[in-house]
């Protein structure tokens, strides 16, 4: 027959047996908690705090990250449209001057310039500013001129980003302009603009006379 201690004076009992013949006392299980319950121990205050610090540490990351990296996003995004722009208008020069070389180096005389120009760049996007969508403005006091006659080509305005002669600025503040020499650049739209044509016959170099 099985025995195994009784669980009060350690005497041998049988498994059968409900009380013990020893102590007489009941073998039935005592309604102390099992030791698996009473091993288990609390968290700590400090096992808390951790856990509240990482908690509010992951909630700033949420939403304070975002508003810092938000502005160097936005940033670099309003760069990489400002290169675009300046890059359909710098297209746009370009093109004006290869119509030049077929037109006498004429400018193109009416305000409606893409019939003139389309068949040199071949993109109605060219015209206008990727991001805006507006349409580079022309400098009517170029329509028409002869480009051997202006004075100051890299300093005449041809094409720029505005109205009536006024920057609009929608690069973080910047417009690009192009001007009769082909090349092109962003600049401040508060800047102060010269529009005006200066035209002058070329000069014509003198012949060094024979010793």
């Amino acid at each position: 027959m099985a025995t195994y201690p009784c669980p009060h004076c350690g005497q041998p009992v049988e498994a059968e047996h409900l009380y013990c013949p020893h102590c007489s006392r009941s073998l039935r299980l005592s309604a102390e908690p099992p030791p698996e319950v009473q091993s288990v121990r609390q968290p700590s205050s400090k096992g808390l705090l951790w856990v509240v610090g990482i908690g509010i540490l992951a909630v700033l990351a949420m939403f304070v990250l975002p508003m810092i990296l938000l502005p160097s996003v936005v940033k670099s995004s309003g760069t990489a449209m400002g290169s675009s722009c300046l890059s359909n208008i710098k297209q746009l020069a370009t093109g004006t001057m290869i119509y030049l070389s077929d037109y006498d180096d004429r400018m193109p005389p009416a305000l409606d310039i893409k019939p003139a120009i389309m068949p040199y760049i071949k993109n109605n996007k060219i015209f206008a500013c990727p991001e805006t969508r507006v349409e580079f403005a022309i400098n009517d006091g170029i329509l028409g001129v002869e480009a051997p006659l202006l004075l100051d080509p890299s300093g005449t305005v041809m094409y720029y980003e505005g109205y009536q002669k006024q920057l609009s600025g929608p690069h973080e503040g910047r417009s690009s302009v192009a001007y009769t020499d082909g090349h092109a650049r962003m600049i401040a739209g508060t800047a102060t603009v010269d529009y005006s044509v200066k035209m002058g016959k070329p000069v014509t170099p003198k012949k060094s006379s024979a010793p």
